[in-house]
């Protein structure tokens, strides 16, 4: 007899209930979601549904706090001991240009993001240091990229080179979430976490760049009193920003996890607001488009802004779904959600189709391949988000699937922006 069977034959009785729970917890979470739903009003199957509906971020916020608790000062003193060492090291790595008088264009293009990247992947290593052999792993990794880029031709007119440019910071963000997993890099939850972390990372991240935007306009105004204004910004620009650079996604991470915490979530509350108005925006931004025939076919530049918008949504879509309730209940937000899913999965039908159009009338050329193998990567995703948000609606999988689902197909991105960097010059003779 299944676990459903018997659930449904003890639904009457408390008793049996909780000793039915005891004997396998995730096999009775798992198998009474399709009880509960065939007996929705039994008030003994109701106080069930609520007890194990019990959001696990409350759970997991009495933990940290618990955690939290029992850390010394010293370990956010320490915290922040390591973000001003690496602010420094990797602030004066950003400077080089003007110790060793190298092309600052070439070589912050190609350095800029993998200096910020792997800053933040050190800090993660050393609060929680992997086994030896993922750290080598690790490290053999990043340098390998960043070698890549700094090998590259300096051909300024390749197509080739500009997406390896573009591609390979994605792999180095690839390799920073293996470094926020402790090298677990298979942990489809750790996985999950990393792609929150992002999320208000991006949030916190802005606002530390507004602020320190006001506080150096309020400075500026009163040297430029003292000092001539152009000679103050050009000591500005060289010795203070590539410490900022680095810094802002330093503190916004220790904001984030030490002084923050899971206690307030922006990104959630953000994507609740949010998510509705893109919704409404790229639905009216869609009407408009059929209405003053405006298409991506024939105009490259509307094209770009196409995929674009795909790119942006897609984004906003997924962090919507990551920010969601655990409830097993549906939500408003579902619905949005769900919206969401299927007009980002209207656009890049569209934008495919004129990427097919472009290429059949004016052939094959490394960008127009490129912009193709992601949007069919964005296709698979958002069909597969599609597919396993429909079940969860209808009753027949749970959220947490549809969560794996999202952050499975990680590895693909990665594969894909790998081949960009690293097989597209080859196979086009850096064209």
């Amino acid at each position: 007899m299944d676990v459903k069977q018997k659930i449904m034959e003890a639904s009457g009785s408390p008793e049996k209930l909780e000793a039915l729970y005891h004997q396998d917890p995730e096999e009775f979470t798992r198998a009474f979601p399709e009880v509960f739903a065939e007996q929705p009003d039994s008030l003994i199957l109701q106080v069930w549904h609520q007890r194990l509906s019990y959001p696990a971020e409350m759970a997991r916020i009495q933990e940290e706090d618990i955690r939290e608790s029992e850390q010394p000062n010293l370990g956010h003193r320490m915290s922040i001991g390591i973000i001003v060492i690496l602010t420094i090291i990797a602030g004066t790595i950003v400077r080089f240009p003007y110790f060793f008088q190298l092309n600052s264009e070439n070589y912050l293009v190609r350095n800029l993001p993998a200096i910020v990247l792997i800053s933040l992947a050190a800090y993660f290593i050393i609060q929680k240091p992997p086994n030896k052999k993922r750290l080598i792993a690790l490290a053999l990794l990043a340098a390998a990229a960043v070698l890549y880029l700094n090998l590259l031709p300096s051909y300024w007119d390749s197509d080739t080179i500009k997406l390896a440019l573009l591609h390979m910071p994605f792999f180095l963000w690839a390799l920073l979430g293996v470094a926020y997993a402790s090298g677990d890099w298979r942990s489809m939850d750790d996985r999950l976490a990393y792609l929150r972390y992002n999320g208000e990372l991006l949030i916190y991240g802005t606002l530390l760049v507004i602020s320190v935007g006001v506080f150096t306009g309020i400075t500026a105004a009163l040297f430029s009193l003292v000092y001539n204004e152009d000679a103050f910004f050009e000591l500005y620009s060289r010795a203070v920003l590539p410490y900022i650079l680095i810094a802002v996604p330093l503190v916004a991470t220790y904001l984030i996890q030490i002084v923050i915490g899971s206690r307030v979530r922006i990104a959630s509350l953000l994507a609740k607001i949010f998510a509705p108005l893109f919704l409404v925006m790229v639905v009216a931004y869609l009407l408009a488009m059929i209405v003053n025939q405006q298409s991506p076919f024939e105009d490259r530049d509307f094209l770009i802004v196409f995929n674009i918008l795909l790119v942006l949504v897609l984004g906003i879509s997924i962090f919507s779904i990551l920010e969601r309730s655990v409830s097993k209940k549906r939500l408003s937000m579902d619905y949005v959600n769900i919206g969401l899913v299927l007009v980002t999965l209207i656009i890049d039908i569209i934008a495919l189709a004129a990427i097919f159009f472009r290429l059949a009338s004016y052939g094959l050329t490394p960008n127009r391949l490129a912009v193709l193998g992601a949007n069919m990567l964005f296709f698979i995703n958002l069909a597969l988000i599609l597919f396993y948000y429909l079940r969860f609606l209808l009753g027949k999988g749970d959220f947490r699937s549809l969560e794996y689902a999202i952050v499975k197909y990680i590895p693909a991105y990665v594969i894909w922006v790998l081949f960009v960097a690293i097989g597209f010059p080859l196979i086009f003779h850096f064209q």
